[in-house]
């Protein structure tokens, strides 16, 4: 089993009701990136932590590796942004009832210790979320996460 963080500002609302994921292949300049490449490293049973607005607030399983995909329809907003072609998880959300807030420095120290060993790590040195989609965690990190989320939040669906 895997674990990924992905960063879903602008596309958490609509990622989150249709229970996907989904990054384009190439940028507007035919070039790839890290992190959308990262899609390709997703297989069924994969935890994924699910970061919006300064916090994680879902934990997903994947029900399926990566498979490719043009934009979906729902994301018909982005048509300009976006190249058309891409990459799809569908994954099982779970909302968390109280979000794991990590905006404002909190677990920084824990974080940045956890993801040193990191190559491509969703934080920068300060602690702060780097920018990009998604991101492969390690085994400490992210069962850092999860014990931290435990505290507040039901997760038996990963039994």
């Amino acid at each position: 089993m895997r674990y990924f963080w992905v960063n879903q500002n602008k596309t958490y609302n609509i990622e989150s009701e249709f229970e996907f994921l989904w990054a384009p292949i190439f940028n507007k300049r035919n070039h790839r990136e890290f992190h959308w490449e990262n899609m390709l490293n997703i297989r069924k049973g994969d935890i994924i932590f699910h970061y919006s607005n300064g916090r994680i607030c879902d934990i997903s399983v994947a029900k399926d590796s990566c498979y490719e995909c043009n934009l979906p329809k729902e994301m018909h907003d982005f048509s300009n942004e976006w190249e058309k072609e891409g990459r799809r998880v569908d994954s099982k959300y779970h909302t968390l009832n109280k979000p794991m807030y990590i905006k404002d420095g909190a677990y920084t120290d824990d974080i940045l210790e956890l993801s040193r060993t990191l190559n491509h790590s969703p934080f920068n040195r300060n602690g702060k979320v780097n920018q990009g989609y998604l991101f492969q965690l390690n085994e400490e990190l992210a069962k850092y996460l999860l014990k931290k989320i435990a505290e507040n939040n039901d997760l038996s669906f990963l039994d």
